[in-house]
Parts: C-alpha cells; structure tokens; sequence
C-alpha cells in the first residue's frame, strides 16, 4: 500500500554532506532590443554526489537556461554556482553537457567525435585515449560503427556518440538538456531504457531536463518541477529506489499503478503549483496495476 506523502527537508540538509552541486539563489535576466525578459527567479538546488535529478516543466520556463548555468556555459544575472562547496568556475572536464540536438562534427567519424574533448587532455598517451574510446563505444553499443560518420548514423546512434563523448571525459557531474527529445518515439524509449540500465555503471551526479513527465519519473531519484516564466522551482519529490518498476523497462513501469500514481502527482504541480518538497516511499511489495484514468503525454 503506498504510504502518505511526507514533507522533508533539503536533501543537503538531510544526509549532513556537502553537496555535489549547488546552485544558489541564481536568477537569469535576458536583454534584448525589445526589452528585458526575466527567465529564472532566484534559484536554489543541491544535488548530492551519485544523484539522477530530473527537472521538468513547461516551455519558456526556464530550465535548460538554468541546466547552462549549472555547466558555466551561460553566467547567472545573480547568485552562484558550487561543486563540492568551491565555486565552479569557467566549463571543465568535471562538467559534461549532453545537447538535445547532438552537435557532432560532421566530418569527424564516430570514434573520432568520441575521442575530441580528449585533445585537450594532458598526460595521456595515445594508447591511453584509444582505450578510452573503445571503452565508451563497447558502453553505448557502437561497435562496428566506430569509422561511421554521423551523416550515416541513425538518430538513436547519433545520440549514443554524443553521450559517449560526454562520459570519456570521466565527468564528475553530467548535465543532459533533454537529451532524447529530437528522436522518434520508438528511439526515445529505448534510449530512456538504455539510461536505466546504464545508471548504475555511471560515476557520476546528473541533472537532467525533460519536457517528458514519464521521462522524468522512470529516471529520477528525485524529480524538480518548475512553474512557467519567469522560472521557478514549485515542487520537488524524491522517488524511493524500492519501487519494483525501477527495474524493468519504461512501457512496463507505465503499467504500475504507483508510477502512474507519481506521474499524477507530477501533472498536478505542473498545472497548479504547490509546496516545494514531498517524497513518496515504495509500497509494501505487490503488483500495480495503471488506474484507467491516468493522464497522457508529456
């Protein structure tokens, strides 16, 4: 049976360490010809080290300006940004992005767009980065398209090379702007299979943004819901690892009656709002089944 929702504190607050990630009353005011156009509102969030955090919210509410600020590739009109209580400085190879449109280079080959944030790596050797390479490419499952270019590349696979260049570096956090949004629906929930199933090899914290509530909810250990613009965080609600969906694919977790159940939730706090913090524990064992009127889409 699922037990009540129960109010709790920072996650920071609660384990007693510093975070891995802290984002610290940050705010975000664009200027333009036409004026200025505020996309955040002052911002606080910690991520613990070995985190998966998703962030989901409307269009134009600011999250993925918020995911830039956290990589130090845009800087915040105000407040500021800590990695292990220092601040983060200029983007590092302790911080891999991972873009909804893939950016790869289009001359380059698979192995060799795996390989180009090794460049400017010191001290290691050419082997070295080889070895590294072909680790990610057995990881993400491109063997025998090492040599391929992306122009001959699926859009799932072009999605793999990305990620793989990303995590070479050995990043201490990934940061992922809706990774999977440009892909077919079909592609998407492999991809989002693939994430699952590769979480537990992964090194690293990660924050995540996703239009995609199921998206959110199958990935997460915790899961942050921003209002509309100007962006602000309304909601969070952590997700307990006990939930027996969290080990099986998407399409079937869908089918449990608990995550659809924290799926509601979410749609809830994204039409109307509502305090910041909740976290929902696993049932007491048992099979779910989806109630029939659970909302769609993401």
């Amino acid at each position: 049976m699922r037990r009540p929702t129960e109010t709790v504190r920072d996650p920071s607050a609660a384990t007693g360490s510093t975070p891995k990630l802290s984002i610290q009353d940050v705010s975000k005011t664009f200027e333009s010809s036409r004026g200025s156009v505020q996309a955040l509102t002052a911002t606080d969030l910690d991520v613990q080290e070995g985190e998966f955090v998703t962030i989901v919210g409307p269009s134009g509410c600011g999250k993925s300006t918020l995911l830039m600020i956290a990589s130090g590739l845009e800087t915040p009109s105000s407040g500021r940004v800590l990695i292990d209580d220092d601040p983060a400085g200029p983007p590092g190879p302790r911080r891999s992005v991972v873009f909804q449109q893939f950016a790869l280079f289009p001359h380059m080959t698979a192995e060799q767009n795996i390989g180009f944030g090794l460049r400017m790596r010191g001290g290691l050797t050419r082997a070295r980065k080889q070895e590294l390479v072909a680790a990610q490419v057995e990881t993400m499952r491109l063997t025998g398209f090492e040599k391929a270019y992306p122009s001959e590349l699926s859009g799932g696979m072009q999605q793999r090379v990305a990620i793989a260049r990303a995590l070479v570096l050995d990043p201490e956090i990934l940061l992922m702007d809706e990774p999977f949004g440009a892909l077919d629906a079909q592609t998407r929930t492999a991809m989002q299979d693939e994430m699952a199933a590769m979480r537990s090899r992964l090194n690293c914290t990660i924050l995540f943004v996703t239009h995609s509530v199921e998206e959110a909810v199958f990935l997460g250990d915790r899961i942050v819901v921003m209002s509309a613009r100007p962006g602000r965080i309304s909601h969070e609600l952590s997700v307990s690892s006990d939930f027996e969906w969290k080990r099986h694919q998407i399409e079937h977790a869908m089918s449990e009656r608990s995550f659809n159940e924290l799926r509601e939730e979410v749609w809830r706090h994204l039409h109307a709002g509502g305090t910041r913090r909740a976290v929902h524990d696993a049932p007491d064992g048992g099979h779910d089944d989806a109630p029939d009127d659970a909302p769609g889409g993401g």
